[in-house]
């Protein structure tokens, strides 16, 4: 039991969430309908994992990892809506971009995807997050709070867990009944960093 409990410590938490995130984008192709389109989800995973490429060249960076780009263009394929292709792909690159230019001691310091996505709220009004679009099913709410748990427990991260139900609390409280409680709570919160922390 020793021995598989130290085994499931050394794997690096962004394979479960490439696994989450993976997992929800082919349900919401095959199953239930979040909104996001099939060519959009490429477009924005194309672009961050090429904007990755491109940038760890430029920056004569020693190894080419591309889980964090992956997980960032799976969070806009979920998260980010647009009237235009080219704004998923704007927001592959502005995620990736800020990853590699906005850094404090050598680590990002925001969320790459929560990034592109609060930039491009701010400049075009042909993108949204829909805060409604995941539904009120029981099922599905208990299918992504064991996706929460699980990358929260391998990354060692409860604190943001923690943070993300307070901020949620407080603002329904103070801004019930009005989406821009939900808008501004999705915003704040994709600002935050869930990068594992070093062990």
């Amino acid at each position: 039991m020793q021995a598989l409990k130290l085994r499931w410590q050394h794997i690096d938490a962004r394979y479960f969430q490439i696994i989450a995130l993976s997992t929800l984008l082919t349900l919401n192709f095959v199953w239930i309908d979040f909104g996001a389109k099939p060519l959009y989800s490429a477009l924005a995973i194309a672009s961050a994992l090429g904007t990755q490429l491109v940038g760890s060249r430029l920056l004569g960076l020693p190894r080419t990892d591309l889980r964090s780009a992956l997980i960032s263009g799976l969070s806009l394929s979920l998260l980010l809506r647009a009237d235009s292709p080219r704004l998923p792909a704007l927001a592959g690159v502005l995620a990736i971009a800020s990853k590699l230019a906005l850094r404090v001691d050598g680590k990002h310091v925001f969320n790459p995807a929560g990034f592109a996505i609060v930039v491009l709220l701010f400049a075009t009004k042909d993108v949204w997050i829909s805060p409604g679009q995941w539904g009120a099913s029981v099922y599905f709410a208990s299918l992504l709070a064991f996706f929460a748990i699980l990358v929260l427990w391998a990354s060692q991260r409860s604190d943001v867990a923690l943070f993300f139900l307070g901020a949620h609390a407080t603002l329904l409280l103070r801004v019930f009944g009005n989406d821009v409680g939900y808008v501004v709570t999705a915003n704040c919160l994709a600002a935050l960093d869930t990068k594992p922390r070093v062990r």
